[in-house]
């Protein structure tokens, strides 16, 4: 999984990976499924991520 990471230009800071990158669809992917019903403008591109510390209390969880 680092060298995946790496090679790709992921840095991990302050942290360990919680989840596969891999679990998740592939942007251009789900987009071809949307094409004729969005026109689009700008393809995001993630560049951080945040998750909480072990403290935060989240007041809008369920």
């Amino acid at each position: 999984m680092d060298a995946w990471l790496r090679e790709r230009g992921v840095v991990l800071m302050g942290a360990d990976l919680d989840e596969s990158p891999m679990a998740y669809r592939r942007l251009p992917d789900v987009l071809a499924e949307h094409a004729g019903t969005v026109q689009l403008v700008h393809t995001p591109r993630p560049f951080v991520v945040v998750m909480a510390g072990a403290n935060e209390v989240d007041p809008f969880k369920d």
